[in-house]
């Protein structure tokens, strides 16, 4: 999900009323799991203290570990597939809220600090072993806990521009060679289906058609020359003038012989 649509959730959340239903901390032997597709008329925070899992998203399986916060807002279909034959540690917080966003998927941010730990331990701790102010204590923990996520959330928005930034200058400097998203991925070490949704919500594309944007952009640039199509299909990284004239050709409505001729006349 594009983090200007979370930061700006988590926004919301932080300027309204929120209390906490209940807070749960279980491991891979409870009988609460809900393993098949559900939602919940509540906002839902799942910390994960130790295991592995995955959470079923429109973009497909999203890996969880250590550390990471699982964020299911308001009537949010989801669904999470834990390994319960290992050890599996979380707390899991229910938050009323009356925020209505039309946020329709749920996210993951990262707990790189040890902060959000400790909030849904005192969170868990007042919950469950309520003292004097409760109430006020309450609501000033589940507030920290939600700029928390929001410091996490800008951090991971400042990491994803970056990275998106690199890719750019990567392919630039290298689109004349041969180009996979693997190799655009390790390039900044991250999985394949991260980058191709990430690239895709900062700048519209995913990475090989920002490969063939480049290519074709830089092949207008050599169509001015007296190269021959073969010769640019070549200079522009492109494994055939066929497919190079295929390319071309739908990002920019007409074959290259025509763009070519259209500079000459």
């Amino acid at each position: 999900m594009n983090s200007e649509i979370i930061l700006e959730y988590l926004t919301k959340l932080s300027n309204n009323s929120l209390d906490v239903i209940h807070s749960r901390h279980f491991d891979q032997n409870s009988d609460i799991w809900i393993l098949e597709e559900h939602r919940h008329n509540y906002l839902e925070l799942i910390y994960f203290i130790t295991g592995k899992a995955q959470v079923m998203t429109p973009q497909g399986k999203e890996g969880l570990t250590l550390y990471d916060v699982l964020i299911h807002p308001k009537n949010v279909p989801h669904r999470e597939f834990v390994d319960l034959h290992n050890r599996q540690e979380i707390y899991n917080i229910a938050v009323q809220s009356d925020v209505n966003l039309d946020i329709n998927e749920s996210f993951i941010l990262k707990d790189t600090t040890g902060n959000l730990r400790r909030v849904f331990a005192m969170l868990h701790d007042q919950t469950n072993h309520p003292g004097i102010m409760q109430k006020e204590l309450m609501q000033q923990l589940i507030h920290l806990l939600i700029t928390y996520l929001q410091k996490s959330a800008a951090e991971h928005s400042r990491f994803e521009i970056s990275m998106v930034d690199r890719i750019i200058e990567y392919v630039q400097e290298n689109y004349m060679n041969p180009l996979t998203v693997k190799e655009l991925a390790d390039y900044v070490h991250v999985s394949e289906s991260y980058l191709s949704r990430t690239m895709t919500a900062h700048i519209g594309m995913p990475p090989i058609k920002y490969v063939n944007y480049v290519r074709i952009e830089n092949a207008k640039l050599a169509l001015k020359t007296k190269h021959s199509i073969e010769e640019i299909a070549s200079l522009t990284g492109f494994r055939d003038s066929k497919y190079f004239t295929t390319v071309f050709k739908r990002q920019t409505g007409m074959p290259p012989s025509a763009y070519r001729k259209s500079f000459i006349t």
